[in-house]
């Protein structure tokens, strides 16, 4: 049983009661069923994701195959390769640390045991003390931390423990700020982050269940619990992917008040005013920009069409010259 660290901490009973009494899931309306997922959504923590569906479809696209693609048995035995999938997404689990996860083997696969495999973190009934006694058991081995013990123990429960790393635990901190932080031991605070994470995902089930079937059709499948952790983990410090959402966004601007110009006699689109600018396709049909004087350029059509600014956006974005024009544009 995970228990108090200090006389002020709540012992393990008494934050089992407080969870259940806080984060109890609301529900949907019969025959109310959200099927779009918006532009942003606002989590009760206070965080907005802005652009979720194209903020997850990028992060797939870069990351899946390092650590998502990865199989691992959803069982109740803890073997090293299992603890060693955590390297994939750049644990800080030294060999000290490993050594001593594998030393308490025993005690995790009993606690383990007792969390079911197939319960999603949305639901009703959890096993609030289990989940607290299975991060208890990691995180008093020396040399692991929540962070460490999270990115392995996801894998073995995908739909019920998020990754709680050092900025997922910081943003909660601060959306949450309590003096208690302090004087909880390391499971504990975990328990209370997975609870707080769990209010955000029950917030917007149906529009993360949405993102998730997208990506199942696209054979990228990712749990409910992994895709919010994900956003959350672009939206406060992933400044990679923010960066790269804000110029696709200008980007489509641009391209929408171009095509939004009057057209020339012959059916054309009317010359984008910036002498810079240059045109591509569509990404699945090719990497190149052109001129827009190119002949290559002008066999694009007017709705596959997209506008950069000049020739180092494009180029920021991955594109290449037309062979042919050679962009003929100067940066």
């Amino acid at each position: 049983m995970w228990g108090s660290t200090g006389s002020c901490s709540p012992t393990g009973s008494e934050a089992l009661d407080l969870v259940g009494a806080i984060f109890q899931p609301p529900q949907l309306a019969e025959g109310l069923e959200r099927t779009l997922v918006p532009d942003e959504i606002l989590l009760p923590s206070g965080l907005t994701l802005n652009n979720p569906e194209w903020m997850i479809k990028k992060f797939v696209s870069e990351e899946y195959h390092q650590y998502d693609a990865v199989k691992i048995t959803q069982d109740n035995k803890l073997t090293e390769s299992d603890i060693r999938v955590s390297y994939k997404v750049r644990s800080r689990l030294n060999h000290k640390g490993l050594e001593g996860l594998l030393a308490n083997r025993e005690r995790i696969e009993a606690v383990l045991s007792e969390v079911p495999a197939d319960v999603d973190l949305a639901a009703r009934n959890i096993a609030w003390e289990a989940m607290g006694d299975l991060l208890e058991s990691c995180c008093t081995v020396r040399w692991v931390k929540l962070a460490v013990t999270t990115k392995f123990l996801h894998k073995k429960r995908p739909r019920l423990i998020p990754m709680v790393d050092g900025i997922v635990q910081d943003y909660y901190k601060q959306a949450y700020p309590e003096e208690q932080w302090a004087i909880y031991s390391e499971a504990q605070r975990g328990l209370w982050f997975i609870c707080y994470f769990r209010e955000d995902l029950v917030a917007c089930q149906a529009e993360i269940n949405k993102l998730c079937t997208t990506l199942e059709e696209q054979d990228t499948p990712l749990t409910p619990v992994r895709v919010l952790e994900a956003l959350i983990w672009m939206e406060t410090d992933g400044g990679h992917y923010r960066e790269q959402r804000e110029r696709v966004s200008q980007r489509v601007e641009l391209t929408s008040a171009l095509l939004e110009e009057p057209l020339t006699p012959d059916g054309e689109e009317s010359q984008p005013r910036s002498e810079q600018a240059v045109v591509a396709t569509l990404r699945q049909f090719s990497d190149r920009y052109h001129d827009p004087q190119c002949w290559a350029a002008k066999k694009i059509y007017a709705h596959n069409r997209i506008w950069f600014a000049d020739a180092n956006e494009a180029e920021a974005e991955g594109r290449v010259p037309c062979s042919i024009c050679g962009g003929r544009v100067p940066k």
